[in-house]
Order: structure tokens, then C-alpha cells, then sequence
């Protein structure tokens, strides 16, 4: 785990690897990830600073001096510490039933992280084991807690969309939304290209 900070123009500003990872290995991530580009976050259609926590994918790669190089294999934005959803749980009878669903709901974030329910985006009516799936998906939003969102060192209220994804069966045949749906809270996407570059 990485806690990063970019600055607006998308330069990194401050990284702090996990420190159970060996020391060396700290410092190479270190070096390398302040060295990344990313597209600034947006907020209220400005470039801001913010704080995020990723995760990279490493391979072990055995060198011809017999030593360990690590590559990259890739990265993905993960939730921050203090982040918590005990996932719901799915309803006995939509799965005896096969029932495969994808539920999006519009989710407000407080500037002191407090989590409320704004509404469901899709599908816009549930019934028969609909109704049963959406009841299990607001009682895991009503028990989700997290961190506020920090922009330019300030903690901002926003929206996000939770999207939970219910398959009874293998192979995943849930309808999809008609439109895709955007997060308002701020976050920033990696430029710099990666994969298979070593530390």
C-alpha cells in the first residue's frame, strides 16, 4: 500500500510506502513513484492537490548476477485506511432464483465522513427480488464508514456511486446501466505508463 499525494499540475508531492515492506525496497518505490504523472483531480472545475492510497502489482525477477529486480506489473486506486462495508448479503431466495443484478446508488460523503444514502441510480424501480437485493444493498451503505475526501489539505463533502453486483450463477448476465454514471468526488488517473518497468 502507497499513500500519495499529487499536487494540481499532477506532479507527486509526497509518497509513504507501507513500512512493513524492507527499506530498500521502500526508497526504490519512493524514487521511482516521484517520478509519476498523473491528471490532476478536478474539483468545482479547477486542477487540486490530493491525497490518495494505490496498490501496485510487483514481480519478483531473478537478475543474471543472481540478485532480484522487482517489476511493475500495474497499480489501482484502493480505499484509504478507515475505509469499512461488510458487503450484503445476498437473499436466499433471488439466488435460489438465479437472479443476476448490478444496483448503483448515488452516495453522500460529509467533510467529516459521514456516509449517507442519496439514492438509487439504477435501476430506477425494483420489484420482486429486486425489492429484496436493494433492501441488503442500503443496509450495507447504512454501516459504511470512511474518511473525508481531501482537497488542497481540506476535507470536502461529495458524492460517489456505490455499485454492488449480485450473480447467482458462473457466468455474470446481469443487465447493464443504460448510461454510465460518473463519481463527483475528486480523483486523479495515472499517466505516466507503468507495466513492466522496474524498480
Amino acid at each position: 500500500m502507497l499513500n500519495i499525494e499529487v499536487a494540481a499540475d499532477g506532479s507527486v508531492t509526497s509518497v509513504a510506502p507501507d513500512p512493513a515492506l524492507p527499506e530498500g525496497l521502500r526508497a526504490a518505490l519512493q524514487k521511482r513513484i516521484a517520478r509519476w504523472r498523473y491528471e490532476p483531480a478536478q474539483w468545482e472545475g479547477r486542477p487540486v492537490s490530493l491525497r490518495f492510497t494505490s496498490a501496485l502489482r510487483l514481480q519478483p525477477v531473478t537478475t543474471t548476477s543472481g540478485g532480484y529486480a522487482i517489476r511493475v506489473l500495474g497499480v489501482s486506486t484502493q480505499a484509504p485506511p478507515g475505509v469499512h462495508m461488510e458487503p450484503p448479503v445476498f437473499p436466499r431466495s433471488a439466488m435460489r432464483a438465479a437472479v443476476n443484478a448490478v444496483l448503483v446508488y448515488r452516495v453522500h460523503v460529509a467533510e467529516d465522513g459521514r456516509v449517507s444514502l442519496v439514492g438509487r441510480e439504477y435501476p430506477r424501480a425494483v420489484g420482486g427480488h429486486l425489492k429484496s437485493l436493494d433492501e441488503v444493498s442500503k443496509e450495507a451503505i447504512a454501516g459504511f464508514s470512511r474518511p473525508p475526501y481531501v482537497v488542497d489539505g481540506k476535507p470536502v463533502a461529495c458524492d460517489l456511486l456505490q455499485v454492488f453486483t449480485f450473480y447467482s450463477t458462473g457466468k455474470p448476465n446481469a443487465p447493464e446501466p443504460e448510461a454510465p454514471f460518473e463519481n463527483q468526488c475528486p480523483a486523479v488517473k495515472l499517466e505516466t505508463k507503468i507495466e513492466g518497468t522496474m524498480l
